[in-house]
């Protein structure tokens, strides 16, 4: 027990806030969420540690759900519509390790009081980015993480105001059940914590200048306020005082950001509604980009398009808009900004169905067993899952997914009966255990080594730099896109015909699976360089159609 309480008490203390300079992205694109994956793995592994020591293993509701659902995700995958399903691993990869997460929290049975020293441990990681913004705005270079937008260790504004909101949100829950659990001068001690964290929060919720931000800000509090109106519950004072403090902050924010030169333009710059509203021909992003992925689920509301392949399918439906009415978004877009819509794209109406329906589930047993005080502990789930709906938040920090996945597993072990089946070879699990985490924690760390090394690529493009790395592992593809796409910059290179067709062959693999205006640029020019002036013009059309404004 000790074990599993200090791994996410470490996790949330130090391991979630590593940082170092990468190459942008997401999932293992990002330092901070390989340190993030190792933490994961070591509670995987203590749960089937304690399985095996107990030769019993504990099933609840809430987890035959999670396994219906994730049967329920997988059926599209045997559709056999795309080549691209491998693009789609990893996500279901992070699913089962999320359900994993779940099942091996519920092994321990903690009390109450343990679980409330682990999410306070949350509120404490909130409490330490919000510091780091802080020092981001005031004390760091100018231009310094973007511009001095507090952004963490996130490295992305909108990530660190939800991490924000879900520790505000889990403080308040705290406050409330606290005084039952811990003894007044405990209970004082993290109510004092909680209102500095709470006064030194609303100022970067407000500095990140988010309009997600802002809505998820407005709808945390008014369901505390609901909840604190029709429940009785103690320790109201507490969580209004923290309400309070929240815009006091905020106020502080504004009075800030009114009175500092520049710096309203600078921010405004990063903003991301900014560039939104101010293009005429466009209009919102996610309007365009919601209206077209609405006609592309009408096509094939069934079957979808095929996991992997969104990209490739929403380009085609952009510039097919483009054609009629002349309005066309990017080019960069990968995710749809909403997680029900991109599985519903590229899953069809089984995934949509089985998420939703798990979401229904799941609120209505939370008030079934808790009564009207069950929106306390909804509104933690909140901040995340109205991201998710507008942005893909588990996608760019896995701390996001643990922090979710842990709140499921404390919800539904405060309010479910589980049954308790032995198992007879405690061997297996062990093994299972070991297996994991030291398979794990090898990948993450050469992921975090080969990123270390992509950054300095990238600052400076030597090729020798490169051989630096250990194994590129999940990095494998920019290694050898950085190799390729440099020998076909050297203007003073003689290419062979053998050599050329090497780049046709790797062209056309990573176009598959992964279109960019500027590929379609290379594979014209080697084409034309073979003398396959057909296959140029083939490609020349496709590029113009995918990509209208790249005037190949």
């Amino acid at each position: 027990m000790t074990s599993i309480l200090a791994v996410l008490i470490i996790y949330y203390f130090i391991g979630m806030h590593y940082t170092q300079h990468h190459i942008g992205g997401i999932g293992l694109y990002r330092p901070n969420n390989a340190v993030g994956w190792i933490f994961a793995s070591a509670i995987i592994s203590l749960g089937l540690l304690k399985i095996a020591n107990d030769r019993q293993v504990l099933i609840s509701p809430t987890m035959k759900m999670i396994a219906l659902v994730f049967i329920g995700l997988i059926i599209p995958y045997f559709y056999g519509q795309t080549d691209n399903l491998w693009k789609a691993a990893d996500r279901f990869v992070a699913i089962a390790a999320g359900g994993l997460i779940i099942f091996s929290l519920q092994q321990f049975r903690f009390s109450e009081k343990q679980w409330m020293c682990i999410l306070f441990s949350v509120v404490v990681a909130a409490f330490l980015q919000v510091l780091i913004g802080w020092y981001e705005y005031f004390l760091a270079a100018p231009g310094a993480f973007g511009g001095n937008v507090p952004f963490g260790t996130f490295f992305q504004k909108n990530n660190i105001g939800t991490f924000v909101l879900t520790g505000f949100s889990l403080a308040c829950l705290f406050l409330l059940r606290a005084p039952k659990l811990y003894s007044s001068q405990v209970y004082k001690i993290c109510f004092l914590i909680s209102l500095i964290f709470t006064l030194f929060a609303g100022f970067v919720i407000f500095m990140v200048i988010s309009r997600s931000t802002q809505v998820i800000t407005l709808i945390v509090i008014i369901c505390i306020c609901i909840g604190l109106g029709i429940s009785k519950v103690n320790n109201t004072r507490a969580v209004l005082l923290m309400i309070f403090g929240l815009s006091l902050s905020i106020c502080f924010g504004i009075y800030v950001l009114n009175t500092a030169e520049g710096n309203l333009d600078t921010l405004l710059k990063l903003n991301d509604t900014a560039e939104w509203d101010s293009d005429k021909l466009t209009g919102e992003p996610r309007r365009l980009i919601w209206g077209i992925c609405w006609k592309m689920f009408l096509h094939s509301p069934l079957l979808g398009f095929g996991y992997g392949d969104f990209r490739w399918d929403f380009l085609k439906a952009q510039a097919e808009k483009f054609s009629l009415t002349g309005e066309y978004y990017s080019t960069a877009i990968s995710l749809p900004h909403n997680e029900l819509i991109f599985w519903a794209i590229e899953g069809g109406i089984i995934p949509l169905l089985c998420i939703v329906c798990f979401g229904l589930w799941f609120v209505i047993r939370t008030f079934r067993k808790r009564g009207i005080s069950g929106v306390f502990y909804l509104v933690c789930l909140l901040p995340v899952i109205i991201h998710s709906m507008l942005e893909y938040p588990f996608y760019q920090a896995v701390v996001h997914w643990v922090t979710f996945c842990s709140l499921i597993a404390f919800i539904s072990s405060r309010q479910e009966i589980k049954r308790c089946y032995t198992i007879a070879a405690p061997v297996i699990m062990r093994s299972l255990a070991v297996i994991i985490f030291t398979l794990v924690t090898t990948y993450m760390t050469l992921a975090i080594q080969s990123l270390y090394w992509l950054e300095k690529y990238s600052v400076t493009p030597k090729l020798e730099l490169l051989s630096n790395i250990w194994y590129p592992v999940e990095h494998g593809d920019i290694v050898l896109s950085a190799h390729m796409l440099q020998r076909m910059n050297d203007v003073n290179k003689v290419w062979n015909e053998k050599e050329l067709l090497e780049c046709v062959n790797w062209l056309q693999t990573t176009i598959k699976y992964d279109p960019k205006d500027y590929l379609y640029n290379y594979m014209i020019r080697v084409l034309k360089a073979l003398g396959q002036e057909e296959k140029a013009e083939h490609f020349r059309l496709e590029g113009n159609y995918l990509f209208p404004n790249s005037g190949f």
